[in-house]
């Protein structure tokens, strides 16, 4: 029996599809899990999840290329990793996203910025890193967004991955994602096999458009 399943109301999809974007509520037993936005050259996954700040840097410049592309790939890469990257984050105290501070952590005197406001996570209300590296052995590209719970609260909080159309969410990165739910029962939920699996094939199915 099928547990996963996908919903796309009109009021949720119809913004999106005026700009060649559809957007899906992806639902474990009718309880929302994520949401899947895929557009013309670009998926995006989103869920209710949580990620500690001050492990932010390791966590995502690391392990998550680690995640998406295998360990191999990553080997002796990370000066090439920490060049094609580039950090946008918000802090708590300042009033709107005008006011964001971006960092190219390629550029040393921009990286130690960074790290001097990751030292103070509880003042990072939002993070996205985007990371342009397909032209080097690690051939990966992609943005990670997070909302630091501590800020923002659980009740909003989210975090996103967004990937060129033509790569497919690993099923090594679903289940990273399934140990960042907020909710812990929903974490138990879907580190299952059976869940992640079923997940995989619902969101290759909706990238190539294959709707039921």
């Amino acid at each position: 029996m099928e547990r996963m399943r996908y919903v796309s109301p009109e009021e949720f999809s119809k913004p999106f599809g005026e700009i060649g974007w559809r957007a899906y509520q992806l639902e474990l037993v009718g309880r929302p899990v994520a949401t899947y936005y895929t557009g013309p050259d670009t998926n995006t996954l989103s869920w209710p999840g949580s990620i500690e700040f001050d492990e932010l840097y390791i966590k995502i410049a690391r392990d998550l290329p680690t995640t998406l592309v295998g360990e191999k790939r990553i080997q002796n890469q990370e000066r090439a990793l920490l060049n094609a990257t580039t950090v946008t984050l918000l802090d708590a105290n300042e009033a709107d996203d005008a006011d964001a501070l971006e960092f190219h952590l390629g550029n040393e005197r921009q990286f130690e910025d960074y790290l001097y406001h990751m030292r103070k996570p509880k003042r990072v209300a939002f993070v996205r890193y985007d990371v342009q590296a397909s032209h080097t052995p690690v051939g990966l590209e992609y943005s990670f967004t997070a909302d630091n719970t501590d800020v923002v609260g659980d009740a909003t909080a989210e975090l996103a991955l967004a990937l060129p159309k033509y790569y497919l969410f690993p099923e090594r990165f679903l289940n990273w994602m399934a140990n960042h739910y907020r909710d812990s029962q929903l974490r138990y939920e879907m580190q299952s096999e059976d869940e992640l699996s079923e997940m995989r094939q619902l969101l290759q199915q909706l990238s190539r458009g294959e709707v039921r």
